[in-house]
């Protein structure tokens, strides 16, 4: 959701930045940087401001570190998105090219992070994808937070009452259980997850600053021979 506000940055604004460029008033590094640290609280409201309503909606560990860690993930998850965002817009030339690339960008991605298809059901050409995907250690961070520590899983009053609480019947009994199903490492997942995240985070505004200065470079005329 976050990456949808966040493509309208560049694309509207390119002329405009195009000629204050070439009059040098303003350089790439400090307009890019300048502009994203002005857009920063508001993308951080924006993407971590449901947290609370949709953690306790949910029915999550009501435990305040479990709660903690899952604003911190939803904030690191909105940085990437951001990232992503700011990197469609400076490639894209117009808006209706950026909604597509997003269409791109999250479809792909998404599919192999584990949330709709196993990991061990991604093909061996697609691990990749999923390696790379922000999706992927967002969906693996935020199942260490909910389960490494949860401990047994109870069963409901409607399950007892309708028998559905046997040992051949629950798969669950545990939080180990639950991540082990999901083939989840919390130790490694945990560390590595967060590192990821934020060389994603690097890469995405390394590669849209790249793109933008490439697009100045080309918009200034050359001089006369």
């Amino acid at each position: 959701a976050n990456i949808i506000p966040v493509i309208q940055t560049f694309t509207q604004e390119l002329h405009v930045f195009h000629r204050e460029n070439f009059a040098d008033i303003c350089d790439v590094v400090p307009y890019y940087v300048s502009k994203y640290l002005a857009n920063l609280p508001v993308d951080l409201f924006l993407g971590v401001a449901f947290t609370p309503i949709a953690f306790y909606m949910v029915g999550f560990n009501e435990n305040s570190e479990v709660f903690g860690g899952f604003v911190g993930i939803q904030a690191l998850m909105t940085l990437v998105a951001t990232g992503l965002g700011y990197l469609i817009s400076c490639v894209a030339p117009n808006i209706n090219v950026a909604l597509v690339l997003v269409a791109i960008v999250v479809v792909f991605p998404l599919v192999p992070s584990g949330l709709l298809v196993g990991f061990s059901r991604v093909p061996i050409w697609y691990v990749w994808l999923r390696e790379s995907s922000p999706f992927t250690w967002t969906f693996r961070l935020l199942m260490t937070n909910q389960w490494k520590n949860y401990g047994k899983i109870e069963c409901s009053e409607i399950d007892r009452s309708e028998g559905k609480c046997t040992e051949t019947l629950r798969q669950f009994v545990d939080g180990e259980s639950v991540l082990n199903f999901y083939q989840i490492k919390p130790d490694v997942d945990a560390s590595n997850g967060p590192v990821v995240l934020i060389c994603l985070v690097l890469a995405y505004h390394a590669s849209a600053l790249t793109v933008l200065a490439l697009k100045a470079r080309r918009q200034r005329p050359r001089p006369a021979k």
